[in-house]
């Protein structure tokens, strides 16, 4: 989204929904996760911003201008997590997102030459038909 961009669209300033970001969780993509902070709140000036983020990284939220609040999650890797899944579910449902904005992880190498989406953020709106 650079000034120069040709991109439209219609956007409504009395929408107030907050945005909710995923962004990866390793400390240093998640301090680069600042810039995309930046650029929503000048967008969408009246809508707050929120992070899903682990207890570790959680400090740094404090630190992000433009950050309403980090909503903290920490899911086991090495296991299924089924309760503490629908239980961030219900919280995330709670707090009426109208956009969710997933940040890509790395990846490895042959993953991103065969996906796309690991070099783009996805944007979940919450209006139908969107994607």
């Amino acid at each position: 989204m650079n000034k120069d961009s040709k991109h439209e669209t219609i956007e409504d300033a009395a929408d107030t929904r907050p945005i909710l970001i995923v962004p990866y969780m390793w400390i240093g993509d998640f301090v680069r996760g600042h810039t995309v902070v930046r650029v929503l709140k000048q967008r969408w000036p009246n809508r707050p911003i929120d992070l899903l983020v682990t207890s570790q990284c959680a400090p740094l939220v404090d630190y992000m201008l433009g950050v309403r609040s980090g909503v903290v999650w920490d899911l086991p890797r090495s296991r299924l997590a089924v309760a503490k899944q629908w239980g961030l579910a219900a919280q995330l449902r709670a707090r009426n997102y109208g956009t969710a904005l997933i940040m890509p992880g790395p990846g490895n190498r042959r993953s991103r030459r065969r996906s796309p989406e690991f070099r783009n953020g996805w944007v979940l709106s919450g209006k139908p038909g969107s994607a």
